[in-house]
């Protein structure tokens, strides 16, 4: 896929390039969810947790990676 960095409102704030996403698990995923969560208090700690238990789905978060870096063997 291709992605371009964005503010909050969809002005670019960077090049385009080529990603993939990897999905966290564990304390990747435990991390990514604390980050997001002091950043956005209430959006991710409130409204994305309280919504996912309404619909009863699970949270999931990817990592971006972009394919110039090398993957580990």
């Amino acid at each position: 896929m291709r992605v371009t960095p964005s503010s909050p409102r969809g002005a670019r704030k960077g090049p385009t390039f080529a990603a993939r996403a990897v999905p966290l698990h564990g304390d990747e995923a435990r991390r990514a969810s604390d980050l997001l969560r002091r950043r956005y208090p209430f959006v991710h700690g409130v409204l994305v947790p309280m919504t996912h238990r309404r619909r009863k789905v699970r949270t999931v978060h990817y990592e971006l990676v972009d394919f110039a870096e090398p993957t580990a063997p």
